[in-house]
């Protein structure tokens, strides 16, 4: 690798950058032509390929190490140009591979074709990971990798116009008996992905698919331009703090206009998802919270003709660009197309999970909102019918004053210190799924405080991976626990997986600054515990990954309705009082929480689901109805879904398919998706909660068998074979019901 980089230096530059631009000029008689008349001719182009070698860019140097050579004086130009020459360095290796694969003859082995291929992709995608995941420390430099990360996606996406590797691919198809399991479905998905830019049609179909395809990202770049210009024009400006009492601290001053002393205002309110989820969960004007809804779902819609910025036609367009490419590609629908390729396997599966969970939610969803409107009476003595931007205000008063008596602040940070519950996460996952996590202090560099390095071990002993936590949030950082890929395992390129794990954790200084400094002491928020067990989840599906090959094993072309499987069984864990008692330790004291408090920060932490839910329904619904046909409008349908799901009528004021990127842009088709795979994880998390807490034995030989399964394998295998050889069964609904309506039974043993 290091000499291919030095190269690059003294090379030309790699013909996947060449850019030809043509110019005319007037020639003289048979220089370039047999005539006098106008000729033309081409301006080669080089592009600029920076000249940053291993030892003075930290990113090129990552890739010649086992692990991230950033420290904490690393720049954001190193990002930049450390991304631009990888994609030039790999793109350049990418095409020569393709051109050295023989169509003529057989290939050797799927290794032989294969290797070189994995070892490009093995790159790119460690560098692209990496790069992203130090990106969100600040958001310059964020900004600074997004024209790094294009040039990998495009040579990424490039692949599949190559027609020499098609050809070889479809002559190991020929032979796909002899193949693992693994490399069959690794074959499988690679052809799958010619298949989806039509290289089975024939030239005129394929460039009418191609077309298509064009069209449809065109329109849908217009979409959400047109929802980002409506949200430009939105700017309230509030000069009395009672208007938006409630909203926190920190945002006021965030959105404040008066940089001398910003407690005092004016503020100016933007309109921005984060502003609209704080408002309708925080703000304790009802009259603010009216109108933030109507706003945020008005966008886009016909109110903004008159600025060029509805998206009817855009999305009338979307629907029909979808439908024709899927047909051009031989399914009846876009729906079909994507369940081709799932585990739930038909719209006719999917729809009778959608309507039988409804079902079951309906009298749970009765109870919440009679819960609420008795709490709104009571609390505020308002006799006013509930509205939609209502319900997650009353439910946030309700589960802080009711079901948690007032426990917050430092009553409820002083139970969950960082260090305590770290080392009892390590301690619970380690003996559940038998595996060792072993601190290296200093031995690696770190990019910024609060990180810390662990050595992954098997339980044989073998170091496997490593394991990245940066421990505390920071100012650019979402709030909430994450987990990224930093590099996935290959047994071809002898990688070893590394997982990034961000806890967001705070010091409690942070909520009570007049505290002394030497008796403060960092903490996990106790609404974060399920976040935290999901997301320390989905680091060990990362870090004890077996899967020999990158793509596989990073998750790229796991059904998307089996993503996230193993992190959504770890947050069920987290649900459960038993687990956030042995989690909690006061800092002070040493004492646990007490059964009943435990409990009951379950209970808040689960209230509002059958709400939450139901909404989820109705979107998959909204979704599925979308792309099944291109019947009925899109107003049409929500009016006659919405009062099926929804207990609540809708506003007259909500034309929210006009900015709903979610169905039409982001994941349309499978809105659902999320469902099937907590219901998916809800069975498998029962084969945990079935069994005694105190029976160590059995919950371990379990913890393996999970381990097993979807931690070895999680990629590399079909989501259903992997489920069957868990629980020797298909999926069944039941226990998804039972987990997610646990609740109320502890709900009812409180009363």
């Amino acid at each position: 690798m290091a000499a291919s980089l030095a190269r690059m230096q003294l090379l030309k530059p790699p013909r996947s950058l060449w850019s030809v631009r043509r110019y005319s000029k007037t020639m003289r008689p048979n220089e370039f032509t047999q005539s006098g008349d106008r000729g033309q001719g081409y301006y080669i182009l080089l592009p600029e390929v920076p000249q940053d070698t291993p030892k003075t860019n930290p990113l090129l140097e990552t890739l010649e190490n086992e692990t991230p050579a950033f420290d904490k004086n690393f720049k954001r130009h190193h990002l930049l140009k450390g991304l631009t020459k990888i994609a030039a360095v790999k793109g350049s290796e990418f095409l020569d591979y393709f051109e050295s694969l023989q169509v003529d003859s057989a290939p050797e082995s799927f290794d032989s074709v294969i290797r070189p291929y994995e070892e490009i992709c093995a790159q790119l995608l460690y560098a692209s990971a990496t790069s992203a995941h130090l990106g969100n420390l600040d958001v310059d430099l964020t900004k600074s990798i997004e024209v790094g990360q294009a040039k990998i996606n495009k040579i990424l996406t490039d692949r599949w116009a190559n027609e020499n590797f098609w050809n070889v691919l479809k002559k190991l198809e020929e032979n796909k008996e002899n193949l693992t399991d693994i490399q069959q479905r690794y074959l499988d998905v690679l052809l799958n992905e010619f298949f989806k830019v039509g290289f089975k049609l024939e030239n005129r179909k394929r460039e009418e698919l191609l077309k298509g395809q064009h069209d449809l990202s065109e329109d849908c770049k217009l979409f959400k331009g047109r929802i980002s210009f409506c949200q430009s024009l939105f700017r309230r400006i509030f000069h009395h703090k009672s208007t938006i009492s409630g909203l926190p601290e920190d945002f006021l001053q965030y959105i404040s206009t008066n940089e001398e002393n910003p407690a005092e205002g004016p503020w100016a309110m933007p309109l921005n998802i984060d502003v609209y989820k704080k408002v309708m969960l925080l703000a304790d004007s009802r009259e603010l919270r009216m109108s933030i809804y109507k706003i945020w779902n008005l966008r886009a819609s016909e109110e903004y003709s008159q600025n060029m910025a509805s998206n009817i036609e855009e999305l009338n367009n979307i629907r029909m660009d979808r439908n024709y490419v899927a047909q051009n590609l031989g399914f009846d629908s876009h729906v079909d197309m994507l369940l081709s390729r799932s585990m739930a396997g038909s719209a006719d599966d999917v729809m009778g999970l959608i309507y039988d969970v409804k079902t079951n939610l309906e009298p749970l969803l009765e109870a919440e909102l009679k819960e609420l409107e008795e709490f709104n009476k009571q609390a505020f003595n308002k006799q006013y019918e509930l509205e939609v931007w209502d319900v997650h205000y009353l439910a946030f008063l309700l589960k802080r004053e009711v079901f948690l008596g007032g426990f917050e602040g430092k009553d409820s940070i002083s139970y969950f210190p960082l260090d305590h519950v770290l080392d009892t996460m390590f301690n619970f996952t380690q003996e559940l799924f038998g595996f060792k996590l072993e601190e290296s202090h200093g031995e690696y560099p770190v990019w910024t405080d609060g990180v810390r390095v662990f050595k992954v071990y098997s339980e044989e002993g073998e170091h496997i991976s490593y394991l990245y936590i940066d421990q505390f949030i920071r100012e650019e950082m979402e709030y909430e626990p994450s987990c990224q890929i930093g590099r996935a395992h290959s047994e071809i390129f002898g990688s070893k997986p590394i997982a990034y794990l961000s806890l967001s954790a705070m010091n409690s200084r942070m909520m009570d600054d007049t505290s002394d400094e030497g008796s403060s002491f960092n903490f996990i928020e106790m609404n974060y515990i399920p976040e935290l067990f999901q997301q320390f989840g989905n680091a060990l599906g990362i870090v004890l990954n077996r899967v020999p090959y990158t793509e596989l094993s990073a998750g790229l072309y796991t059904e998307v309705d089996a993503q996230g499987i193993p992190g959504l069984v770890m947050g069920y864990f987290g649900l459960q009082p038993h687990i956030v008692q042995m989690f909690s330790k006061h800092v002070t004291t040493g004492e646990q929480l007490t059964e009943a408090m435990a409990r009951k920060i379950c209970i808040a932490n689960q209230y509002l689901m059958a709400y939450d839910l139901m909404h989820d329904l109705y979107t998959a619904a909204f979704d599925l109805e979308m792309h099944l046909s291109l019947e009925g409008s899109p107003m049409e349908s929500k009016k006659k879904l919405w009062p099926l799901f929804m207990p609540l009528p809708l506003p007259v004021e909500d034309m929210s398919e006009f900015s709903n990127t979610r169905v039409f842009t982001e994941t349309p088709g499978y809105c659902y998706a999320p469902i099937w795979t907590s219901m998916v994880a809800a069975d498998i998390f029962e084969a945990f909660s079935d069994v005694d807490p105190q029976d160590v034995k059995m919950l371990n030989e379990i913890g393996r068998r999970f381990r097993n399964t979807f931690l070895y394998y999680g990629g590399g295998l079909p989501a259903k074979e992997l489920f069957r050889r868990f629980r020797g069964r298909d999926p069944d609904l039941l226990p998804f019901l039972r987990v997610k309506t646990k609740y109320r039974a502890w709900l009812e043993e409180e009363e």
